[in-house]
């Protein structure tokens, strides 16, 4: 895929160095990359904008209301909005190109196929896969809600979930503590509630067990 498609890489960050490269990496057919980073004390906005990427850094607000603030702050209407941690398969990337390829969209809000792996396995039925989720969607008729956990998109319109001829239609790839991560944010988003959640990332990597999703 060699031209840029018209739309944003949205990702919000903190303390995602090990992470954002392969990110970016893996959805390098959008024409922008923005990262909007909450404080992180690695690498991470060094390693986002040496790959390219436009870095904002704002205080976090929640998981919602950064969300949102990322998609307005993003160059295109369109967007697409991913964790640090996952990945976009090749397949994926492909649909994504085939749908504005066609012209515009003509959905306002895609969900896409999520799959997860656990312990080195891809989980292939109930909530491992697929994992509908939305997360490409044009600003102008769809935004982030404002709740500070259990984040979600609304649409103004039609979402349509991307399909595609092959699975799993989108790829992640984590480690077991962003799993514990994204498990524990449903309880809390403060600063300090998460600084305990990645104690016991820092303690389960050390066991050296696999998470993805996809």
């Amino acid at each position: 895929m060699s031209a840029k498609l018209p739309l944003s890489l949205v990702v919000i960050t903190r303390d995602a160095a090990a992470d954002i490269a392969e990110c970016m990496a893996s959805a390098s057919f959008a024409a922008e990359t923005l990262v909007v980073d909450s404080g992180s004390r690695d690498d991470t906005v060094e390693t986002a904008r040496g790959r390219g990427a436009r870095v904002i850094e704002r205080d976090w607000m929640g998981f919602g209301p950064q969300k949102q603030l990322a998609t307005r702050e993003a160059a295109h209407d369109w967007v697409l909005c991913i964790d640090a941690d996952e990945r976009v398969s090749p397949d994926l990337a492909r649909s994504i190109a085939t749908l504005f390829d066609r012209g515009t969209p003509d959905a306002c809000a895609y969900a896409l196929a999520r799959r997860n792996r656990f312990l080195g396995r891809w989980l292939a039925h109930g909530e491992g896969y697929p994992d509908w989720t939305v997360r490409l969607f044009d600003r102008r008729r769809a935004r982030w809600s404002d709740d500070v956990v259990h984040e979600r998109v609304i649409a103004d319109g039609q979402i349509a979930r991307l399909c595609s001829t092959r699975r799993p239609n989108r790829s992640t790839r984590t480690s077991p503590s962003r799993t514990v991560t994204r498990r524990f944010r449903l309880r809390s988003c403060t600063h300090a509630e998460a600084e305990w959640v990645r104690s016991i990332s820092r303690c389960l990597r050390s066991h050296g067990s696999c998470v993805s999703t996809c």
